[in-house]
C-alpha cells in the first residue's frame, strides 16, 4: 500500500470516529435535555402538590389560579375602583394576530397534521376557543354591564383551571397523578408547536 493509501485511510478511520464521537455527543445532549425536561415537570408538580399526596386535587389547582387572577386584576385596575373597563384589561399586551378568517383552516391542518403523523399527542382545536380578546372579555362579563369585577374574573380563573383539571384527569378519578400531569404538558406543548407551525403555513398561504 502506498503513502498515499495509508493516508487516505487513516483520513477515513479519523472521519469516521469524529463521526461516530459526534453522533455519541449529539445523542447524549437529547437524552441531557430529556432528563432536564423531565425534572423540570416533575418539580412543577410538586409545586402544585402543596399536601404532598402525590396527586394534584381540583382545589390544588384552583386556589393559586384564583389567587394569581385577583393579583392581575388589583395590577390591571389602574384607578382602583374595582372594576376593569376592557382598555385596562388589554392594557400593556401586544395586539395579537386576527385569525377570526382562518381559524377554520387553522384548525383543519392541524387535524391533518394529527392524522399524518398518528401522533396522538396533538389535540384537535375547536375553533369556538379561539375567541379574539374582546370575545374574551364579553365571556366573562356574565353581568353585561361592559365591566369586569373581582368575582367575575375569579370565576373565569375557577372555570379555566376546573377545564384544564377534567383534560388532564384521564382516568376521572379525581386527582392527576405525575404521569397523566406529565401526558397533558407534552400534550400541550406538541399542539402548541403545530397550531403555530399552520398559521404560519396559512398566513403564508393568504399572503399569496
Amino acid at each position: 500500500m502506498t503513502i498515499k493509501s495509508n493516508r487516505i485511510a487513516v483520513t477515513g478511520i479519523a472521519l469516521a470516529i469524529t463521526s461516530l464521537t459526534l453522533s455519541s455527543m449529539v445523542a447524549a445532549q437529547d437524552r441531557g435535555n430529556r432528563g432536564k425536561t423531565v425534572d423540570r415537570t416533575a418539580k412543577q408538580f410538586e409545586r402544585i402538590d402543596t399536601n404532598d399526596d402525590d396527586v394534584i386535587s381540583l382545589d390544588e389547582l384552583t386556589v393559586p389560579a384564583v389567587a394569581k387572577a385577583e393579583k392581575r386584576f388589583e395590577r390591571k385596575d389602574a384607578d382602583a375602583d374595582g372594576f376593569l373597563t376592557f382598555e385596562e384589561m388589554t392594557a400593556g399586551r401586544e395586539e395579537p394576530l386576527d385569525l377570526t378568517d382562518y381559524i377554520e383552516e387553522i384548525a383543519q391542518c392541524v387535524a391533518d397534521v394529527k392524522e399524518e403523523t398518528g401522533n396522538e399527542n396533538i389535540t384537535e382545536i375547536d375553533p369556538e376557543n379561539y375567541l379574539s380578546p374582546q370575545q374574551k372579555f364579553d365571556a366573562a362579563d356574565t353581568s353585561g354591564d361592559e365591566l369586569l369585577d373581582l368575582t367575575e374574573v375569579q370565576a373565569k380563573a375557577t372555570s379555566t383551571a376546573a377545564e384544564k383539571f377534567a383534560n388532564m384527569d384521564t382516568d376521572e378519578n379525581l386527582a392527576v397523578s405525575l404521569e397523566e400531569f406529565t401526558a397533558a404538558k407534552t400534550s400541550r406543548q406538541e399542539t402548541r408547536s403545530v397550531v403555530k407551525s399552520c398559521i404560519d403555513e396559512v398566513l403564508d398561504e393568504g399572503a399569496i
